[in-house]
């Protein structure tokens, strides 16, 4: 059984909120709720993986990663996936037609369970500090 963690992003002064010796992840979850507009809280995955040093990290709900080693690699973001209560990497698509490109959809992968990716990423960024990874609804950002 993995830690219940979180941690806040405090979307006015930039930086993240995070348990220490003083502040639990009880603690920072109060701030955040306490201040629903500025400060978002996101959930440790249970998993860790590679930053851009090659250094094992916690994986955080909202972190941008990408996979390696795997057939098809690709980028996405981390999210809870409702239906199959499991952690997905939620990713844009495109389709070729006619030697054009439409936008796809969106595709959920598990990222821990058997056949999923889990081993195979790399954390390149996050949804609140690397904007310009994240694709608009309807974009893709295959690799």
């Amino acid at each position: 059984m993995h830690a219940i963690k979180f941690k806040v992003w405090d979307a006015p002064n930039g930086e993240w909120l995070l348990p220490d010796e003083t502040h639990t992840s009880a603690d920072i979850l109060r701030v955040a709720e306490a201040f629903p507009l500025d400060l978002t809280a996101v959930q440790f995955t249970g998993i860790t993986a590679k930053n851009k040093k090659d250094e094992y990290v916690d994986l955080y709900e909202g972190d941008i990663i990408e996979t390696f080693k795997l057939m098809d690699n690709f980028q996405g973001e981390i999210v809870w996936h409702e239906n199959d209560c499991c952690w997905a990497i939620k990713t844009h698509f495109w389709f070729h037609k006619d030697d054009r490109e439409y936008p796809g959809g969106v595709s959920l992968h598990n990222v821990g369970g058997c056949g999923g990716v889990r081993g195979h990423l790399k954390i390149i960024g996050n949804v609140f500090e690397n904007k310009d990874l994240v694709p608009p609804e309807g974009a893709g950002k295959n690799l």
